[in-house]
């Protein structure tokens, strides 16, 4: 017969308190050992609470019978467990109260005599991933493989157990893994199957990028209608969602469809670049729409290929003459150096290629390395922290985001202004949901750019045609003309 060893810790468990012990204090409830690992045989067994307060305990499993279902402080609580016939291990709980604390102590008693090295070679988890165990017999230790898989993870949590877990299932099916057990004698080794489920219960999306920006966003969205995922090329994607959203910040707090549309481009494959009416310096004071300008720089720069892009800076008359808020930059060259107030961010792209979002302070320490910039308006991340704001209107909205390594950006558009009968097909969003939409997406630091009526998306369509993809916030749904905007190209 193999003898199993289990051991029992310091009693450092977490400490759940509420309520008052006997000196005064804070009520607690703790166990040497959780799990604790017991043999086969039928046995009474200490479970080494350790409360400072009278407690009351009880379990709903039949092979578990608790011998001190009540005690005071420092009492022992004792089980008398039956014997386990079976090959295969087994699992019970007890719950010990101590008035308002409480926690749970799960038990795993061993199969019997004939059972093997481990307590299972076949393991299942669920879409997300949530943590199991397996019980191993080994006198003298035993180690495991790497499952060779990155959603996979596994953690030796004591002598006897191996803790198995896996990352949330965003992929649409079931995937499998396998790795090795070995005792450290070489004697023993067992083949371990793991396989995660998949729901989509709690995603609504059909594609794996949708499930993972909904899980993200958690309760806001609510049901997804319809929603594509695009390679447009090596680093560039496109997604489209229409989906129903909670917007608790704005006029509209009802779940009501909302239509998401977001480029990602990797800067290590792609880059952006600032546009302007016919790829013109000479034309920083005129308009054009985003569809034009996309296409006049296609047009005049034949080393690369435009696979998408949206509109720009706020902008506005000044003595007649129309002026961009912000900075911008094009080629190396700063064609406006000047910020109509302090509230005025920027996007850039520096040579190195990589890009960022930032403050009029960071810009100032970084200008001599832009390559290309355009300016913004409200922050809505920093470092990952959603920028609140007491302005709770809801509109079309445009905006940009960069990784933290600064080697991602995403252009969002979420269009709008079905309220005003304009037939956009989605209703407008506030500047928290806005943001919210580029965290779940990987942003890390994000700035709002001209919205409303000048919110435009525009991809490449698979016969090579550059198209406007959302419906603009304007009567008619008639694309606005803007000043500068954003470029999502590759070189050819």
């Amino acid at each position: 017969m193999r003898f199993r060893y289990y051991f029992l810790a310091a009693p450092l468990a977490l400490l759940l308190s509420c309520g008052k012990g006997g000196g005064g204090e804070e009520a607690a409830v703790a166990f040497a050992q959780n799990p604790m690992f017991i043999t086969a045989e039928s046995a009474v067994h200490d479970c080494g609470l350790v409360c400072n307060a009278s407690w009351e305990a009880s379990s709903r499993d039949g092979w578990v019978t608790v011998l001190t279902e009540s005690g005071k402080a420092g009492d022992p609580l004792k089980i008398r467990v039956s014997a386990n016939k079976d090959e295969g291990d087994r699992n019970a709980s007890i719950k010990v109260t101590a008035g308002k604390a409480g926690k749970v102590l799960q038990i795993v008693q061993y199969g019997n005599a004939a059972s093997g090295f481990v307590s299972e070679t076949k393991v299942n988890l669920d879409t997300f991933g949530k943590s199991t165990y397996i019980s191993v017999n080994a006198e003298g230790g035993w180690s495991f493989t790497d499952p060779a898989c990155e959603w996979l993870h596994l953690e030796k949590k004591n002598v006897s157990a191996l803790v198995i877990s896996g990352e949330v299932n965003f992929t649409g099916s079931a995937r499998s893994a396998a790795f090795k057990v070995m005792s450290d004698d070489g004697a023993l080794e067992a083949d371990i199957t793991v396989t995660q489920q998949f729901s989509n219960e709690k995603f609504h999306a059909s594609t794996e990028y949708g499930r993972r920006l909904v899980y993200a966003m958690g309760s806001y969205i609510q049901g997804v209608s319809k929603d594509t995922f695009t390679t447009l090329t090596d680093g560039v994607t496109s997604f489209e969602m229409s989906c129903t959203l909670q917007d608790d910040f704005g006029g509209d707090t009802q779940a009501l469809n909302r239509n998401v549309y977001l480029l990602a481009v990797d800067m290590t494959k792609a880059t952006v670049l600032a546009t302007l009416p016919d790829d013109d310096d000479t034309k920083i004071h005129n308009r054009q729409l985003v569809l034009n300008q996309l296409n006049a720089l296609q047009q005049k720069r034949t080393n690369i290929t435009v696979w998408g892009g949206t509109n720009g800076d706020f902008f506005g008359d000044s003595t007649g003459e129309l002026v961009l808020q912000g900075i911008l930059y094009r080629k190396g060259v700063c064609l406006k150096s000047d910020f109509a107030t302090t509230v005025n961010t920027v996007y850039a792209v520096f040579k190195d290629g990589t890009a960022r979002c930032m403050n009029q302070t960071d810009y100032n320490s970084v200008k001599a390395n832009i390559q290309e910039a355009i300016g913004g308006r409200q922050a809505l991340l920093w470092n990952g922290i959603t920028v609140s704001y007491t302005d709770p209107a809801q509109h079309p909205r445009t905006a940009v985001g960069t990784s933290s390594d600064h080697k991602t950006t995403w252009i969002l558009v979420v269009d709008g202004r079905e309220e005003l009968g304009y037939k956009t097909g989605s209703y407008s969003v506030s500047y928290d949901v806005l943001s919210r939409i580029l965290k779940a997406a990987g942003a890390a630091d994000a700035i709002n750019l001209d919205g409303g009526g000048s919110s435009t998306y525009v991809t490449r369509s698979s016969g090579g045609t550059l198209t406007m993809r959302n419906a603009p916030g304007n009567s008619g749904r008639v694309p606005r003309e803007i000043m500068d905007g954003l470029a999502v190209v590759t070189a050819k």
